[in-house]
């Protein structure tokens, strides 16, 4: 995150975030984010969006705290303490 503690989220990244806000500590997968978009983002294009918005939110994008990746399922963004020990492929 920027040392302002603002950034700059196109509006696929926006709606992208609303969608993953919308349905907090749940995963989404790649067809739930398409559904959700609107658009005709599909597949890897939406590993490229989440990668994205994950290097803009994330204080270090190697060692995602917010946006994580559950493996083989999707991702999820995390509103519990990050340090609280929850684990998210659970």
């Amino acid at each position: 995150m920027h040392s302002s503690g603002r950034i700059h989220i196109t509006t696929a990244e926006q709606k992208l975030l609303a969608s993953f806000a919308s349905r907090p500590d749940t995963v989404l997968s790649r067809e739930d984010i398409a559904a959700a978009m609107d658009s005709s983002m599909r597949g890897r294009s939406i590993d490229v969006a989440v990668a994205r918005l994950r290097a803009k939110i994330e204080p270090d994008p190697r060692f995602p705290v917010y946006l994580q990746t559950v493996r083989n399922k999707g991702w999820l963004l995390r509103t519990d303490n990050p340090s609280g020990g929850m684990n998210a492929a659970s």
